[in-house]
Protein backbone atom coordinates (compact mmCIF):
# COMPACT_ATOMS: atom_id res chain seq x y z
CA UNK A 1 0.00 0.00 0.00
CA UNK A 2 3.24 2.59 0.28
CA UNK A 3 2.87 3.17 -3.43
CA UNK A 4 -0.93 4.38 -2.70
CA UNK A 5 -0.20 6.36 0.63
CA UNK A 6 2.02 8.63 1.87
CA UNK A 7 2.12 7.63 5.75
CA UNK A 8 2.39 10.58 8.19
CA UNK A 9 2.66 10.31 11.96
CA UNK A 10 2.05 12.74 14.32
CA UNK A 11 3.47 11.92 17.81
CA UNK A 12 1.23 13.53 20.48
CA UNK A 13 3.23 12.43 24.09
CA UNK A 14 1.33 12.89 27.37
CA UNK A 15 5.36 13.91 28.35
CA UNK A 16 5.05 17.51 26.40
CA UNK A 17 8.73 17.97 27.49
CA UNK A 18 9.40 15.11 24.75
CA UNK A 19 8.52 17.15 21.87
CA UNK A 20 9.95 20.95 20.79
CA UNK A 21 7.22 24.12 21.59
CA UNK A 22 7.60 24.21 17.26
CA UNK A 23 6.35 20.55 17.02
CA UNK A 24 3.57 20.90 19.76
CA UNK A 25 2.05 23.93 18.28
CA UNK A 26 1.75 22.06 14.64
CA UNK A 27 0.26 18.99 16.41
CA UNK A 28 -2.23 21.43 18.35
CA UNK A 29 -2.91 22.87 14.81
CA UNK A 30 -3.34 19.97 13.23
CA UNK A 31 -5.26 18.30 16.32
CA UNK A 32 -7.77 21.36 15.74
CA UNK A 33 -8.05 21.07 11.83
CA UNK A 34 -9.14 17.44 11.74
CA UNK A 35 -11.22 17.65 14.42
CA UNK A 36 -8.90 14.90 16.38
CA UNK A 37 -11.03 13.91 19.60
CA UNK A 38 -9.07 10.74 20.64
CA UNK A 39 -5.75 8.83 20.30
CA UNK A 40 -4.88 6.98 17.74
CA UNK A 41 -6.96 8.90 14.95
CA UNK A 42 -6.69 7.70 11.68
CA UNK A 43 -7.68 10.11 8.75
CA UNK A 44 -7.43 9.28 5.01
CA UNK A 45 -7.12 12.07 3.07
CA UNK A 46 -6.39 13.52 -0.64
CA UNK A 47 -3.09 14.99 -1.72
CA UNK A 48 -4.77 18.25 -1.05
CA UNK A 49 -5.21 16.86 2.76
CA UNK A 50 -9.37 17.09 2.56
CA UNK A 51 -10.19 13.65 4.43
CA UNK A 52 -12.70 11.09 3.00
CA UNK A 53 -12.76 8.91 5.32
CA UNK A 54 -11.63 7.76 9.02
CA UNK A 55 -10.89 4.71 10.59
CA UNK A 56 -9.05 3.00 13.19
CA UNK A 57 -8.35 -0.31 14.61
CA UNK A 58 -9.27 -3.33 12.26
CA UNK A 59 -9.05 -7.48 13.78
CA UNK A 60 -7.82 -9.74 11.17
CA UNK A 61 -4.49 -8.47 11.12
CA UNK A 62 -2.53 -6.32 8.51
CA UNK A 63 -4.02 -8.10 5.31
CA UNK A 64 -7.73 -7.27 6.50
CA UNK A 65 -6.40 -3.83 7.02
CA UNK A 66 -4.77 -3.58 3.47
CA UNK A 67 -8.83 -4.75 2.12
CA UNK A 68 -10.07 -2.09 3.85
CA UNK A 69 -7.95 0.52 2.80
CA UNK A 70 -8.73 -0.39 -0.56
CA UNK A 71 -12.62 -0.34 0.50
CA UNK A 72 -11.79 3.61 1.74
CA UNK A 73 -10.04 4.12 -1.87
CA UNK A 74 -13.34 3.41 -3.21
CA UNK A 75 -14.87 6.00 -1.40
CA UNK A 76 -12.32 8.14 -2.57
CA UNK A 77 -13.06 7.25 -6.23
CA UNK A 78 -16.92 7.55 -5.43
CA UNK A 79 -16.09 10.92 -4.10
CA UNK A 80 -14.17 11.74 -7.16
CA UNK A 81 -16.79 10.23 -9.78
CA UNK A 82 -20.20 11.98 -7.94
CA UNK A 83 -18.12 15.62 -7.73
CA UNK A 84 -17.49 15.39 -11.35
CA UNK A 85 -21.43 14.64 -11.97
CA UNK A 86 -22.73 17.62 -9.50
CA UNK A 87 -20.45 19.91 -11.44
CA UNK A 88 -22.80 19.12 -14.76
CA UNK A 89 -26.07 18.95 -12.75
CA UNK A 90 -28.17 22.15 -11.67
CA UNK A 91 -30.25 22.99 -8.66
CA UNK A 92 -31.99 20.66 -6.48
CA UNK A 93 -30.18 17.46 -8.54
CA UNK A 94 -26.83 19.16 -7.83
CA UNK A 95 -27.28 19.58 -3.92
CA UNK A 96 -28.64 15.86 -3.48
CA UNK A 97 -25.55 14.62 -5.59
CA UNK A 98 -23.14 16.70 -3.09
CA UNK A 99 -24.88 15.95 0.30
CA UNK A 100 -25.23 11.98 -0.31
CA UNK A 101 -21.59 12.13 -1.56
CA UNK A 102 -20.71 14.17 1.79
CA UNK A 103 -22.57 11.98 3.58
CA UNK A 104 -21.27 8.76 2.12
CA UNK A 105 -17.68 9.73 3.29
CA UNK A 106 -18.74 9.32 6.97
CA UNK A 107 -16.69 12.17 8.43
CA UNK A 108 -17.85 14.58 11.08
CA UNK A 109 -19.73 17.76 10.21
CA UNK A 110 -17.50 19.87 11.20
CA UNK A 111 -14.89 18.57 8.64
CA UNK A 112 -17.04 18.43 5.77
CA UNK A 113 -17.95 22.24 6.13
CA UNK A 114 -14.02 23.01 6.43
CA UNK A 115 -12.55 20.96 3.89
CA UNK A 116 -15.87 20.52 1.07
CA UNK A 117 -16.93 24.39 1.35
CA UNK A 118 -16.66 25.40 -2.12
CA UNK A 119 -18.91 21.93 -2.83
CA UNK A 120 -21.35 23.17 -0.33
CA UNK A 121 -21.68 26.75 -1.57
CA UNK A 122 -21.95 25.26 -5.07
CA UNK A 123 -25.14 22.88 -4.20
CA UNK A 124 -26.48 26.26 -3.33
CA UNK A 125 -26.28 27.92 -6.49
CA UNK A 126 -28.72 27.99 -9.34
Amino acid sequence: MKDKFVLVELDFPKDKSKVTEEIAKQNEALQEQYSVQGFPTILITDEKGRPFARTGYQAGGPDAYVTHLKELLAVREKRDTSFAEAAKAEGVAKAKILVETIKSMQIEDDMALKFYAEEIEASMKK
